[in-house]
């Protein structure tokens, strides 16, 4: 499947402001980050709706998934900060690891199938380290510089980038407009990891703002992934379904997001976002 809406590119304003190679890429990334919600794509997989699914959990088991979702999320910032950190692993990941991350996917998702429920929590804190891992080899394909903190934090944001809004509101449904919405937090986080090192005290302001902004997104996620893996006819083929599709999914937001970064640092983040807003644009007139 083709992902570059290549009819875009004849109705794109401001073409001549950035070269063939870069409108490609950008139209690449417009293509992945812009794509149909993983829910409806999660439901298609299971013949039954994602949503249906989190509403069928008892209200006993639904604390034990906010338990685990909670767990999974700080999971996901120390492996930002800690595991990404070139000082103390060097994160040089050849291409081909990329699947290496799915098949391992795929694996804890079988166990997590297999046992129900109860398997799906102990499972969420290592796919979720699974996947931060994946996306750290993307951004370092992409030219991230990992001893900064800003772009281990970056990696953080690939998951509320690829995960599903609480709330209804178009205007932070497109990727610059989510980038904005976490941009304050993320920035204080960034500037706070940095000054304090190893994160120790996760009841920092700026931490906590950066984990509600994340779990507005990312919450949602993990909690309709645990749902999935708790049907109890999914099985361990389901379960590692399951995963593989949540691992593409965060692949191909990653592979998006560090593009983008990465021509922003070459011809300007205010080019860059120009072209693809006008590609946002396009598609929704070509809709209309």
């Amino acid at each position: 499947m083709n992902e570059t809406p290549q009819s875009l590119m004849r109705v794109t304003p401001g073409m001549n402001a950035l070269p063939k190679e870069a409108r490609g890429e950008i139209l690449l990334a417009h293509a992945r980050l812009e794509q149909p919600a993983l829910a409806m794509r999660l439901s298609n997989l299971l013949g039954w709706p994602i949503e249906q699914a989190v509403e069928a959990l008892p209200a006993g088991v639904q604390t034990e998934v906010d338990r685990a979702v909670a767990l999974a999320l700080r999971t996901a910032l120390h492996a930002a900060v800690v595991t990404l950190d070139p000082r103390r692993d060097r994160v040089r990941i050849p291409r081909w690891d990329r699947y290496s991350h799915r098949w391992l996917g795929i694996g804890s998702g079988a166990v997590g199938g297999a046992t129900g429920l109860a398997g799906a929590l102990v499972e969420l804190p290592f796919f979720t380290t699974l996947a931060m891992r994946s996306i750290g080899a993307i951004a370092v394909q992409e030219g991230e510089d990992f001893s900064q903190v800003e772009s281990r934090m970056a990696c953080l944001q690939v998951f509320a980038l690829g995960g599903y809004p609480r709330g209804d509101d178009a205007a932070e449904t497109g990727y610059y407009g989510l980038r904005l919405s976490m941009a304050l937090s993320l920035t204080r986080a960034s500037a706070y990891v940095a000054h304090n090192g190893l994160v120790r005290d996760a009841g920092a302001p700026a931490l906590v703002a950066l984990m509600a902004a994340l779990a507005s997104r990312f919450g949602v996620t993990l909690s309709q992934k645990v749902a999935a893996q708790a049907i109890p006819v999914i099985g361990a083929f389901g379960g590692a379904t399951v995963n593989l599709l949540f691992i593409q999914h965060f692949q191909r937001v990653a592979a998006g997001h560090f593009a983008l970064r990465r021509l922003e640092r070459i011809h300007g983040e205010d080019t860059v976002k120009a072209f693809y807003r006008s590609l946002a644009d396009s598609q929704q007139n070509a809709d209309g």
